[in-house]
């Protein structure tokens, strides 16, 4: 097919199994090692800001990147707490599915996001935004509305980053251009990041 999304991936050695594993891993280690430190750091101090203040971050993605955003959600609430008393405030919006679906039916699947976030955020909440090509339409619009109201968005992209590489306030680029290694590496960045944020 000729959007499928597969069909932008390179490919490694597939002479055998063992092959293909050695080279994805090799890759898959300069890809997160390839994430700049200086903005690593920025969302580090952006998310910290945003637990202290008890403020509420609204994260975003479609297909793979939903389930990171979900499992994003799970462990900064659960995972980064310190205290019993104080949690992270996470809402990963695509599983509200009551919710996004009504979003969708009613103002387009390109708007969803949006629109919940219309609905939900105030001015100063934080905005996770996820995706591969950093070209998803409905990714791209729900950033430009949270931005509109003053909000800051963290973006995580892959490939050359795309219009979410140039619109995010802050942004974990993985410099990879293979859609596993892209959604592994930013489920290892939001694992190091919960984990920094507990311990740290």
């Amino acid at each position: 097919m000729k959007d499928d999304p597969r069909s932008k991936n390179v490919i490694f050695r597939i002479d055998s199994i063992d092959s293909y594993l050695q080279e994805y891993s090799i890759e898959l280690q300069n890809a997160i090692q390839s994430v700049d430190a200086d903005q690593l750091n920025m969302a580090v101090k952006k998310l910290r800001e945003f637990y202290s203040s008890d403020k509420n971050i609204y994260c975003i993605g479609n297909g793979g990147s939903h389930a990171i955003a979900d499992h994003l959600a799970c462990d900064f609430v659960k995972g980064a707490y310190k205290d019993d008393n104080k949690r992270m405030r996470v809402i990963p919006l695509g599983s509200m599915a009551s919710l996004h679906s009504a979003a969708a039916n009613d103002f387009g699947h390109e708007n969803a996001f949006a629109q919940q976030l219309k609905f939900l955020a105030d001015h100063d909440s934080l905005l996770i935004a996820i995706s591969s090509s950093g070209n998803s339409k409905n990714i791209i619009n729900a950033v430009k509305q949270h931005q509109s109201t003053g909000s800051v968005c963290i973006g995580m992209t892959g490939f050359d980053g795309g219009v979410l590489k140039e619109i995010s306030n802050i942004c974990l680029h993985v410099n990879s251009y293979n859609y596993g290694i892209i959604e592994d590496s930013h489920q290892s960045l939001m694992h190091v990041l919960a984990q920094y944020l507990y311990l740290s």
